[in-house]
């Protein structure tokens, strides 16, 4: 859905008694106002209603918006009234972004990529990546209004939604830029979004291609960087893809392999040992390269205490975790748990 034809019917839209809300084909908002709990529901056929917690859906015929109202005796009327003037005003063919989501998906023809480039007015030749952004609180009903609101685009970016949560930004990059470049822009789009706004994002970064052909590549590597992240990188804001090296091995590892294993360090006859104070304490320690002084440093407690609760693990499951080969396997088969959680 257009969101030129959005502004054009906000008018009429506001002027009715019923309160309308309006998602396009992808059910990203384009106009009204949704809680987290209550989203489009994407099944619908168009031409198709339903009523999902009192509220009344309708898919459009064409154009295939979805508008939401609270159900009623008038609603049908009012909601079949809705899609048809979405339909007349907007055409079947005419949603801005469906070129753009093509491209992100590989399946543009050579004609339709030339075509896009005209439109746009960008190059076919030069860096870019695929940076995901999604938006965990968002007052502003759509990631792509928070985005724009909070930093402009430059050069030959652009910015495609989603949903209602996320976007991608196929950033345009000039000269020596790299991939450091990328994430201290990401930090400070994160830093901006939530002093400012008060907004918070999630942000996976795809590799670096060279063609606007490629970039496809660069959006499933953010994809995959941002559900890897979710897994084994809960409490980072910004993946990158080209630097989870470990966290994408581990993710490719069978659920019932993953669990087999961890279980041999971390099952129940263990249970006891593990605490969480003992696991932050273990992980701190490999955090820090192994170092018994700075450990000690961070967690607040003597050395002799660290030394003996590493002794403690040693004793109870053979590693010892001050030796590189039993830290490296005692992480690895930590880690485990989150290929688990991951599927």
């Amino acid at each position: 859905m257009d969101s030129k034809h959005i502004r054009r019917l906000s008018g009429i839209f506001s002027g009715l008694d019923a309160s309308l809300t309006v998602f396009d084909k992808n059910g990203m908002l384009v106009y009204g106002s949704i809680t987290k709990t209550l989203s489009a529901p994407m099944q619908l056929s168009k031409g198709e209603m339903c009523v999902i917690d009192g509220m009344l859906f309708m898919r459009a015929e064409n154009c295939g918006a979805i508008v939401m109202l609270k159900n009623s005796d008038s609603a049908r009327d009012c909601i079949k009234l809705t899609c048809a003037l979405l339909d007349s005003v907007s055409g079947k063919d005419s949603d801005e972004y469906l070129s753009l989501h093509k491209l992100i998906s590989g399946d543009m023809p050579d004609h339709e990529l030339k075509a896009l480039i005209s439109r746009y007015r960008i190059s076919e030749k030069g860096k870019r990546c695929a940076i995901l952004l999604g938006v965990k609180q968002n007052p502003y009903g759509n990631a792509a209004k928070a985005l724009k609101k909070l930093i402009p685009l430059e050069g030959e970016d652009l910015l495609i939604p989603i949903n209602a949560y996320t976007v991608v930004l196929i950033k345009w990059l000039q000269g020596e830029t790299c991939e450091d470049d990328i994430a201290d822009y990401a930090n400070a789009l994160i830093e901006t979004a939530l002093l400012e706004e008060g907004i918070e994002f999630t942000i996976a970064i795809g590799g670096i291609v060279d063609n606007i052909k490629l970039v496809f590549k660069s959006y499933n590597e953010a994809k995959t960087a941002i559900k890897i992240g979710a897994a084994f990188l809960p409490k980072q804001s910004v993946c990158i893809y080209d630097n989870m090296y470990f966290e994408r091995l581990m993710s490719e590892i069978p659920p019932d392999t993953a669990l087999k294993y961890h279980r041999l360090i971390f099952g129940s006859e263990n249970m006891r040992l593990f605490t969480p104070d003992m696991i932050n304490t273990v992980n701190t320690f490999l955090q820090n390269d192994l170092n018994i002084a700075d450990t000690a440093r961070q967690l607040y407690i003597h050395r002799n205490t660290l030394v003996y609760r590493l002794d403690k693990v040693e004793a109870q499951t053979g590693l010892d975790v001050r030796r590189f080969k039993d830290a490296l396997v005692f992480k690895l088969l930590y880690e485990l748990k989150n290929c688990v959680k991951s599927e």
